[in-house]
């Protein structure tokens, strides 16, 4: 048993007790004051529970103990209601006798007549309206008890619902009422007894659908009958254009469509398609009915808005009796659809044999052309049918017209898609074996690119021009190599293919199985005596392209044919360079020992250990190393080998080369060192083997920086630790004035302010005057100006343009570290005498204005006696003389700011300049290789691509075409034939039972009855049932009265 959803195992006992039909366990409970009307987790009381079960003792004592009758579950279900829904008769009639209220309704707007009127059960049906049931009471669909009698073919029902004057044209929200729902399911019956009550007949639905379209569409003859005979609307069109005779045409009723015919059908309406009922019937390929349509002079040459016809309909979906039937009746064979076609190339394209040879019979125009300008044997020839080709070859088809987009022939066409049989029909019939299309190519290039072997041998059988180029100077070869294709290559090499031919580009067939690395193809070409060092237009050879992809024993097949390893291309790389460039050691260890020249150098001066080592080829760099490669050879910018490896921070090519004697203090064209290289990127531990090797470190380059300054300006604060514990001079000058601790303070690295200020000299000034304590103030950087201050930097130094540590801070905007600098003595404006005397009272040094007396009176020299002046002056005219100052010292200070700035970008720039010239210094090499084959390929695939793109889309079309849109099928898909309506009927979730939960009435029957309405099983109102026992299962076939003619 599932368990129950109260929390409480009381709770739980007296559910259980109603659930299972304990009527002493739940007497025992009531007696032990359990809440009667206590409810579960779903708003069920033990009366629900009581009652779904038909436990008729339990509900007597639960109504005797003060139960709540009415009370409803979440869903709004009452203990009526699911009396009512099980059919359980007694329960009702004890229920009804204790005024359970009859018209509550349930949150799906259910009520206890709906769910009684849902199971056809004609007792209780009775029992509630004699109780007062609302009759036409709507459930949230707007549907009444009626309806859902009708629906479900409940006969007896509706007989009780009528006797008590149910409203029988009630219109629900989808617009249907039960004269509709009857007519769904085409109970003849019940429509009559609808229509002797007056039910309106000719009532549409939301879709504009009557009662007659719906007993037409599901072919309940009887019920048409009926329905023709009370006069209903025959010519009533739907919202898709659609009548009662085209519903029974498109569903093949035809003695419904006889007896609509002679009720004055209108025989050629048009749907919004401008289909008829004739054209429905063909496509459908409902023979029975064309019969009749023809019988009565319907329209066979009407065509719909897409140009189709009747006869085309047929042709598409291979009905050949009714195309014989058309044919017979004077359809027109050669009418064409709005895309040019006819009912020829639609049978073509389906394959449909017998229908191409009886339209061929009635004389169907055989060359015909649609909008694109293919024929019927284009059509055949793309899609592999031999044998309609055949018969279209035998009624004197043309074989060479080609379409107008590509200018493809049927034999171009056919060896596109493969279709062996029928290119040996064409050629038997002497199709152009040489015709090409727009571009050039011919039937033989299109295999060859296919890979379709035995293909190309019909062509070259039939005298296929196997050199012929197309507009871009390929041949079949090329197209054959480009996709690897080696029994096709073979085979054109044994019949003579010009083994170096060249394309537009100038590359040969031997380039392209080398580049995209077909060994066997390249073995076969060089076999017959391909010329192996021929240069495309880049002068890139075959040996060139093998080496840049890596293909080694391509490499070694060429260098067995004597390839040349020492021509270059038109940027100075050869095979080795390329090899080495992209770190194929392998292929490096082949060309050196078939005597590759290891210090070739490029257009730019770069060697093949340049490449390698620049590209962190350790192994190559070995291999070249061992052959005694020049390892301090210089490329037109100075650099080496050891420099790019120490830039990019290849540690074990840079300690490989230095161990042959790389130079380690060779300077480029800007006299950056190695060390410096290293520096510049950060890597300790090439710096640290640089070291070990005593290079110059103080050397400087052109702008007077040292490795010390880079490593200080980056930030890299271990570098920098290393560099001064090998004894870097700390306040060498770049030529700037900056020193390494200026660079650092500028840039906020306080770790390494703090190591450069045990031996750095803290205010030496720049060549614009700043200093470390300038810098540092200007940006902000308050834990840098500590240390500083810790390390007595001078406080009043000034710029050249008058700017102090002070000034700068206060117009960044830095107030603590204005706050600083004036707690250590820092002055605003010029200095009064009256200010240094203060300052000598209070026993201070005589540093205001710098560190010594000196530098305090060059300072100042020539301000006192306006300062001595400035004494004199009222208020008034001190604060405008401070303004004065103050506007002139920020005029400065900008300026000078701006100064500064183009001094540190120039430092930045330095820095980036040597890796920005070594990655441009490539030349961009594989991709201007990947950009010539790509310009090959695309040129060869980009046109195949559009050929293909062009036969999918003449597919699709024709494909569409054969499967127009049907107005009415969304109607028959919306399952109409037969599908009873059903209401939303919850059951309490604890219903532990062997169906699946209760959902609907419709879909869960308990009950069965016959075929006069009447119910079996039914609850007798005298019945003396226990019904403590669990309850029986009790099986219900809903009416069902389908009387279709076919």
């Amino acid at each position: 048993m599932a368990a129950l959803p109260s929390s409480s195992s009381d709770e739980n006992e007296f559910f259980q007790g109603c659930e299972e039909g304990e009527c002493r366990m739940v007497k025992r409970c009531l007696k032990a004051k359990f809440d009667v009307n206590m409810k579960s987790s779903d708003g069920h009381t033990g009366l629900h529970y009581a009652c779904y079960h038909r436990y008729t003792d339990i509900v007597k004592v639960l109504l005797q103990n003060g139960v709540k009758i009415d009370i409803q579950s979440k869903h709004g279900w009452s203990a009526l209601m699911h009396a009512c829904a099980k059919g359980h008769g007694n329960v009702v009639k004890i229920l009804l006798e204790h005024n359970a209220d009859v018209n509550i309704t349930n949150k799906d707007g259910g009520t206890a007549l709906i769910g009684a009127c849902l199971n056809g059960n004609c007792s209780i049906v009775k029992r509630l309206l004699q109780h007062h049931a609302q009759i036409d009471i709507r459930d949230k669909d707007g549907a009444t008890a009626l309806m859902h009698a009708c629906s479900n073919g409940y006969g007896n029902v509706v007989k009780i619902l009528l006797q008590h004057n149910a409203d029988v044209n009630v219109i629900d929200k989808n617009g249907e009422t039960a004269l509709i729902e009857a007519c769904l399911n085409g109970n003849h019956d019940i429509v009559n007894d609808l229509l002797q009550h007056h039910a309106q007949i000719d009532i549409r639905d939301k879709d504009g659908a009557t009662a007659l379209m719906y007993a037409c569409c599901n072919g309940y003859r009887n019920v048409v009958k009926i329905l023709l005979e009370n006069n209903a609307e025959v010519n009533t069109i739907d919202n898709d254009g659609c009548t009662a005779l085209i519903d029974a045409c498109v569903n093949g009723h035809p003695n419904i469509v006889n007896d609509l015919l002679q009720s004055d059908a209108q025989i050629n309406i048009r749907d919004k398609y401008d289909q008829t009922g004739l054209m429905h019937a063909c496509f459908e390929g409902h023979g029975n009915v064309l019969k009749i349509l023809l019988q009565y002079n319907a329209d066979i040459n009407t065509a719909d808005k897409s140009g189709f016809t009747a006869l085309m309909s047929a042709c598409a979906t291979g009905c050949y009796s009714i195309v014989k039937d058309l044919l017979q009746t004077d359809a027109q064979v050669d009418i064409k659809d709005k895309h040019g076609r006819t009912a020829l190339m639609h049978a073509c394209f389906k394959g449909h044999g017998n229908i191409v040879n009886i339209l061929l019979r009635h004389n169907a125009d055989i060359n015909a052309t649609d909008k694109n300008g293919f024929t019927a044997l284009m059509t055949a020839s793309l899609n592999g049918y031999p044998s309609i080709v055949k018969d279209l070859l035998q009624q004197h088809a043309d074989t060479d017209i080609k379409d107008k987009d590509y200018e493809i022939s049927a034999l171009s066409m056919a060896c596109l898609e493969g279709h062996e049989n029928v290119v040996k029909i064409l050629l038997e019939h002497n199709a152009d074996v040489n015709i090409s299309d727009k571009i050039g190519i011919t039937a033989l290039m299109t295999a060859c690119y296919k890979g379709y072997d035995s293909i190309v041998s019909d062509l070259l059988r039939h005298h296929a021009q196997i050199d012929a180029k197309n507009k871009y100077k390929s041949g079949a070869l090329l197209f054959a190599c480009f996709h690897g294709h080696e029994n096709v290559v073979k085979f054109l090499l044994e019949h003579k293919a010009d083994v170096n031919i060249t394309s537009d580009n100038g590359v040969t067939a031997l380039m392209i199985a080398c580049r995209k690395g077909y060994n066997n193809i390249a073995d076969d070409l060089l076999q017959h005596r391909a010329q192996i060092d021929i240069k495309d237009k880049d002068e890139c050879t075959a040996l060139i392209l093998a080496c840049f992809e890596g293909h080694e024993n391509i490499v070694k097949n060429l260098l067995t044919h004597n390839a040349d390893v020492n021509i270059g291309n038109n940027s100075g790389f050869n095979a080795l360079m390329i090899a080495s460039l992209m770190g194929h050691a392998n292929i490096v260890t082949d060309l050196l020992q078939h005597r590759a020249r290891i210090d070739i150098k490029t257009k730019g001066n770069k060697t093949a250990l340049f490449l390698a080592s620049k590209n962190g080829h350790d192994k190559v760099v070995t291999v070249l190393l061992e052959h005694n490669v020049d390892v301090n050879i210089t490329d037109k910018n100075g650099d080496t080998a050891l420099l790019v490896a120490c830039f990019f921070g290849h540690g074990k090519i840079v300690n490989n080369l230095l161990q042959h004697d790389a130079q380690i203090d060779a300077k480029d064209k800007d006299d950056v060192t190695a060390l410096m290289a290293a520096c510049c990127n950060g890597h300790e531990n090439i710096v640290k083997v640089l070291l070990e090797h005593k290079p110059d470190i103080n050397t400087t380059n052109k702008n007077g920086g040292t490795a010390l300054m880079l490593a200080s300006f980056n930030g890299y604060s271990v570098i920098v630790n290393i560099l001064l514990q090998h004894r870097a001079l700390v306040d060498i000058k770049d030529k700037y004035g900056q020193t390494a601790l200026m660079l650092a303070c500028h840039q906020g690295h306080a770790d390494i302010v703090k190591m450069l200020l045990f031996n750095a000299r803290v205010n030496i000034q720049s060549l614009n005057g700043y200093t470390a304590l300038m810098e540092a103030s200007s940006r902000g950087h308050i834990d840098i100006v500590c240390l500083l201050l810790q390390h007595k930097a001078a406080v009043n130094i000034r710029g050249h343009t008058d700017e102090t540590a002070l000034s700068l801070a206060k117009s960044q905007g830095h107030h603590e570290i204005v706050q600083l600098l004036r707690e250590h003595g820092a002055g605003e404006g010029s200095y009064s005498c009256s200010r240094i005397d203060e300052a000598s009272s209070r026993g201070n040094d005589f540093t205001i204005l710098g560190s010594s007396t000196t530098q305090t009176a060059q300072a100042t020299g020539g301000a006192i006696d306006g300062t001595n002046r400035r004494l004199f002056m009222s208020a008034a005219e001190r604060s405008s003389a401070h303004a004065s100052v103050d506007e002139d010292t920020s005029a400065k200070l900008g300026s000078f700011m701006r100064g500064t700035c183009a001094v540190l970008d120039a430092v930045r720039k330095d820095i980036s300049d040597l890796g920005t010239r070594l990655n441009a210094s490539m030349g961009d090499l594989g991709t201007q290789l990947d950009a010539l084959m790509r310009r090959i390929e695309e040129k060869q695939d980009a046109f195949m691509r559009d050929v293909s793109s062009q036969l999918d889309a003449f597919r699709k079309e024709m494909k569409d075409q054969g499967a127009q849109p049907d107005a009415l099928m969304r109607r028959v898909e919306q399952s109409l034939i037969s599908n009873p309506r059903t209401i939303q009927m919850n059951a309490p979730a604890t219903f532990n039972f062997k169906k699946a939960k209760y959902i609907a009435m419709g879909n869960i029957n308990t009950h069965s009855q016959s075929d006069d309405g009447s119910a079996h099983g039914e609850d007798d109102d005298e019945s003396t049932e226990s019904t403590e026992s669990t309850e029986s299962t009790e099986e219900k076939t809903a009416e069902q009265e389908s009387d279709d003619d076919d």
